[in-house]
C-alpha cells in the first residue's frame, strides 16, 4: 500500500465561481504512480466546497442560484457569526455541498461517470485556496 499526497492552489477572480478541477487531480494521480485506489480531494477553505456533478455553465448557474435563496449574503446583519466579518453566507453554503470527494482510481484513471467532473466551487473568491489531493492504493 502506498499513499501520495499534494496540495493543489486554485483563485477565484469572482466573489462566487464554479470550475472543474479534474484535470489538476488526474495529473496528481499521474504523479502518484499508483494505478488503483482511492483519491479523495479536500477543500482546505471553510468558505468553499468540493463535489462531483456534471461541469454545465448553466446548471452550475441553478446550483449557485439556489445557494443563494438558501443563504443570501446580505443583509450581513442576518448573521449571528458575521460579526466583524461578512462571510457566514459562504460558509453556510459550504456545509450544504460539503467540503470533501473520494473518486476511484482504476489504472491510473478516475473512475467517473463519462460527463461527471470534481467541480471546486468558492464562495468568497478573490484569494488563492487549496485543495489536499491524497491518493491511497497500488
Amino acid at each position: 500500500m502506498k499513499h501520495y499526497s499534494k496540495k493543489v492552489t486554485v483563485k477565484s477572480e469572482q466573489p462566487r465561481d464554479y470550475f472543474a478541477i479534474t484535470q489538476q487531480v488526474s495529473f496528481v494521480v499521474a504523479e502518484s504512480e499508483i494505478k488503483n485506489g482511492i483519491v479523495l480531494c479536500y477543500s482546505g477553505s471553510n468558505t468553499s466546497s468540493i463535489f462531483i456533478h456534471i461541469e454545465d455553465k448553466n446548471l452550475l448557474q441553478d446550483i449557485d442560484q439556489c445557494l443563494h435563496k438558501f443563504a443570501p449574503e446580505k443583509p450581513y446583519s442576518q448573521y449571528a457569526f458575521n460579526v466583524n466579518r461578512n462571510d457566514a453566507a459562504a460558509h453556510i453554503k459550504s456545509v450544504f455541498l460539503g467540503r470533501q470527494v473520494s473518486v476511484s482510481v482504476n489504472e491510473g484513471v478516475l473512475e467517473l461517470d463519462e460527463d461527471d467532473h470534481i467541480i471546486f466551487a468558492d464562495f468568497d473568491g478573490g484569494r488563492e485556496k487549496t485543495i489536499l489531493v491524497k491518493i491511497i492504493g497500488v
